[in-house]
């Protein structure tokens, strides 16, 4: 366990970072933020399930309005050996209509555009992808090209017809 205090609006808060063993693959952390006068009373900022070996991790953040709300939850994928990685960030908050929204940034060395960020909304998805080394990439945002074909750019970041694949 670690504990900090720390002062905001003339109070004194402790934060407290609590991590548990829960097998031999994956330990959990909680962060709870307290009124330092009554520690034991904290309510949690954010908490997570995380892999030893660093290849998936599961995280949730909070907010109080009337009690404990989760807003954003957060799963990060890495594969060592191909490279492969994501990190998504979903909108939870239930009775939204961006309940399920996310964002999701990704990696794949094997694929051509091995860089891509995907942004998915109640009314709209959009699709980016790009070569990391080049900068030469595409998108595909149906909201503002009112179509659904890629749109391309070279490794100068110049509009250009989209090369077939």
């Amino acid at each position: 366990m670690w504990t900090k205090q720390f002062g905001y609006q003339d109070l004194s808060y402790t934060a407290t970072l609590t991590a548990v063993r829960l097998n031999n693959e994956e330990f959990s952390m909680e962060m709870k933020i307290a009124s330092a006068a009554y520690p034991e009373q904290g309510v949690v900022w954010f908490d997570g399930v995380i892999r030893y070996d660093h290849t998936h991790a599961l995280w949730n953040l909070y907010k109080y309005d009337e009690g404990e709300v989760k807003v954003i939850e957060a799963e990060w994928n890495k594969d060592f050996e191909t490279g492969v990685s994501d990190l998504k960030y979903t909108y939870m908050e239930t009775g939204s209509d961006e309940y399920g929204s996310y964002i999701i940034f990704g990696l794949n060395p094997a694929l051509e555009y091995d860089a891509y960020y995907t942004v998915s909304l109640s009314s709209n998805t959009v699709n980016i992808e790009w070569d990391t080394e080049s900068k030469a990439g595409r998108i595909k945002n149906p909201a503002y090209f009112e179509d659904n074909e890629w749109h391309c750019w070279n490794n100068m970041l110049v509009n250009i017809e989209c090369p077939v694949m």
